[in-house]
């Protein structure tokens, strides 16, 4: 949840809590329903029958595939700063077919950043870590305009010390920097080489404030590279 530019002196919302009451399912049983009802099924079909827009305008939707997914497996959605149930967090990605294997189109965006509470949190309450503690990845391979069928359906293990260690220090950096009100400088800092990546989110044209310098800056996100996502697929 982003503080707008009008919000400067308001309040900020809290990050509303898992109904567990609503959401019954656990990652097991996600990815267990998802494996079934989306072997060798086309996406395009499935997005029809759950009345997903597609093309907009003439436009592709870039979320339809994810919105699909989510429909098939009952999965409430939005992009609100919470797992989409008890024990998952549910994310779609494109993968590409180069030199005879299969690798990521592109990296795939985790969590929105909120500036004033990145500040408040710990890595291990970190809206971050909680997403990617729950993750499932649902691949996708487009064969063709008409075609889109799924690769793997994965939930993600992030239990490797190397790993936590990794994204627990990129992630106390990226604090740092919004505790010094450096946040809006911060722009697709960390490699390829990395795991998890900050830069800008959106068209450019909105804004929200920094909490410390009360300045207008760009929405920013925690993004997973290309290199996370072949971890994560075991596409190393």
């Amino acid at each position: 949840m982003s503080i707008s530019e009008g919000g400067r002196n308001k309040a900020m919302k809290k990050t509303p809590a898992l109904n567990l009451e609503e959401v019954d399912q656990t990652r097991f049983e996600v990815v267990r329903r998802l494996r079934v009802a989306l072997a060798k099924r086309n996406l395009f079909d499935l997005a029809k029958l759950h009345n997903v827009t597609v093309t907009r305008n003439g436009k592709l939707n870039k979320g339809w595939v994810g919105i699909t997914v989510e429909k098939v497996g009952n999965v409430v959605g939005g992009s609100l700063q919470k797992p989409d149930g008890i024990d998952f967090e549910l994310k779609s990605t494109s993968l590409v077919l180069r030199r005879g294997l299969h690798s990521p189109k592109e990296t795939m965006c985790i969590t929105s950043i909120n500036p004033a509470t990145l500040m408040k949190e710990t890595f291990e309450s970190s809206f971050l870590w909680q997403k990617l503690s729950r993750l499932i990845i649902v691949a996708c391979v487009h064969e063709s305009k008409k075609i889109c069928k799924v690769h793997s359906i994965t939930p993600v293990d992030v239990s490797d010390p190397a790993l936590i260690k990794h994204i627990r220090e990129y992630w106390l950096m990226i604090r740092g920097e919004a505790k010094a009100g450096r946040i809006g400088d911060y722009s697709s800092r960390g490699t390829s080489d990395g795991y998890i990546q900050v830069r800008p989110k959106g068209d450019g044209k909105r804004t929200i404030v920094c909490p410390v310098t009360g300045k207008a800056i760009k929405p920013m996100a925690f993004y997973a590279t290309k290199n996370f996502l072949k971890y994560s697929l075991g596409l190393m």
